[in-house]
């Protein structure tokens, strides 16, 4: 009888063991689900021709800085480490957010500087007053 308790007894935690296990492995793939990849405009989408080196003429260091967090944030894909990727999310994902903040701001500023440069230029075209 003892054989068949401690029979039991393994079982129970066998199948606890492969529940946590299926959590885990649910775990992963909802944590890689959350890692979207970079945006064609930091890097070349083939329709425009749009390259990160034009973006960099127009909004300067934040394109460069954003591309950078993207790659780091699109490379969890292959962190399966359960641990290291639950670091890595929150030290990658704060790096994107400021990455992103950074060139929204750069890109609020070129736009700002071209309504400036044009907003004259407007006032004085014919038909305008």
């Amino acid at each position: 009888m003892a054989a068949a308790a401690e029979a039991d007894r393994l079982g129970v935690l066998a199948k606890e063991a492969d529940d946590a296990d299926l959590r885990l492995r649910d775990a992963l793939a909802a944590a890689h689900a959350l890692v979207e990849r970079r945006p064609d405009i930091l890097g070349t989408d083939p329709t425009s021709g749009l390259t990160v080196a034009k973006v960099v003429d127009a909004v300067a260091e934040g394109a460069v800085g954003a591309q950078g967090a993207w790659d780091a944030w699109d490379g969890l894909r292959a962190v399966v480490d359960p641990a290291a990727l639950a670091d890595e999310l929150v030290v990658r994902h704060t790096a994107l957010v400021t990455a992103a903040d950074a060139l929204t701001s750069a890109a609020r500023s070129r736009l700002d500087d071209l309504e400036t440069a044009w907003s004259p230029l407007a006032r004085q075209a014919p038909g305008r007053t």
